[in-house]
């Protein structure tokens, strides 16, 4: 060590596993700043100290009175939320949530400017009666995909800090939490994306995260080749579903002349771009139609009527974990059974653009930056812990 001295802190409450709302009363989770070079090793010594200061703790905050732990003995501050909204921020974005937990509004301070961007867990069935259907190897969906309704959520909660701020929203299919970082790098330009998924249910669902943007992509997108390069994908209508997902093994990214929205992820999955739908966005409501059969209306005080302008905009799901009870006949002799609890992570990046983008370019490249934030997501650091009963500080 170099005797470096951590001044930034802060200390969340530790839960009892995952997706737990149960806090654990005598143990805590230390969040630091750190400063590490690569290919380097760094030891850091935590001690009781009374003559020093004491690190921040977070502050929990709950959309529903009765998620919040009653005859609980903490230190942290526990509020509820009486507001039709909440809001997480930082230096760079600021996130605005509805009570359910779906993104409402995401303002980028350095641009001043609103982000059309929206999350949504979906799921996919497959077709009953048939020979023809989804297993180990094939994707044979039966349908559209459907929405799952976030109104069936155990419970939203709000953790606030100074370092980090996260959203956490427990389903019982699924976990998600969005976090944002604030420690003036890199990091801050960044939407911290998790998934927990454990299917255990005796039914055939293949979950996936919908991310819907205000990116003009032409139904165009880029996934990497066993992150060496970035090749262009594009949805054909003439293919059915399943033709137009294709393997994204690190990072997927789409664009326009104005805005790039990289999708980085810690581990494979699939990638698709099958929808283009429109925001209608003007006068006095934003309408958003998700497909021919379904609507989402959002009323709007702030706007003022003057004019409606109707703009395109990009859906792209990216698969997250399938459970399903048959064999597709390609050799394995059984369905999807085995489950174990997946987390999934990506970090969402936006990028303004400077020139037009080149349409007929078969290839892409990832900016510095972007390649940079996806190597930390790949090979993140490994921490290893000792526990002493003695600490001789002149041996530091």
């Amino acid at each position: 060590s170099d005797n470096q001295t951590i001044t930034d802190c802060q200390i969340d409450p530790k839960w009892s596993h995952r997706r737990s709302n149960i806090i654990n009363e005598n143990q805590f989770e230390l969040l630091i700043q750190i400063d590490i070079e690569p290919y380097s090793l760094k030891e850091y010594t935590i001690h009781a100290d009374a003559t020093k200061k004491s690190c921040p703790l977070s502050k929990i905050q709950y959309v529903d009175e009765k998620q919040i732990q009653t005859n609980l003995s903490t230190p942290f501050k526990i509020e509820l939320i009486d507001a039709k909204t909440f809001e997480i921020d930082n230096r760079v974005f600021s996130i605005i949530f509805s009570k359910n937990g779906a993104i409402l509004n995401v303002q980028h301070k350095k641009f001043d400017e609103k982000l059309h961007f929206h999350a949504d867990l979906i799921s996919y069935g497959t077709l009953r009666e048939s020979d023809h259907h989804s297993g180990a190897y094939l994707f044979i969906p039966d349908g559209e995909a459907r929405f799952i309704p976030m109104s069936d959520c155990d419970f939203i909660r709000i953790q606030q800090g100074p370092l980090v701020s996260r959203v956490v929203i427990n389903h019982k299919l699924y976990g998600l939490q969005y976090k944002l970082t604030n420690t003036i790098g890199s990091n801050d330009n960044l939407i911290h994306i998790s998934t927990i998924t454990h299917l255990d249910m005796n039914k055939d669902t293949e979950l996936a995260l919908r991310l819907s943007t205000g990116i003009k992509n032409e139904r165009e997108f880029f996934t990497d080749l066993n992150g060496f390069q970035m090749i262009r994908r594009k949805t054909y209508d003439k293919l059915p579903l399943q033709g137009n997902v294709y393997p994204m093994p690190t990072m997927a990214y789409i664009e326009d002349d104005y805005m790039r929205l990289n999708i980085l992820a810690g581990q494979p999955s699939g990638a698709a771009c099958l929808k283009t739908g429109k925001n209608s966005t003007g006068c006095i409501f934003v309408f958003e139609v998700i497909d021919s059969s379904f609507a989402k209306v959002t009323f709007s005080s702030r706007q003022a009527f003057l004019q409606i302008k109707v703009n395109e905009h990009c859906v792209v799901d990216v698969f997250l974990d399938r459970r399903l009870t048959r064999d597709d006949g390609r050799g394995l002799g059984q369905g999807i059974l085995d489950n174990r609890e997946v987390i999934s992570t990506f970090k969402i990046l936006f990028e303004s653009r400077h020139k037009i983008v080149d349409r007929t370019a078969q290839t892409g490249y990832p900016t510095l930056l972007a390649h940079h934030l996806s190597i930390e997501l790949l090979y993140p650091l490994h921490i290893f812990n000792l526990l002493a009963s003695k600490i001789f500080f002149n041996e530091l």
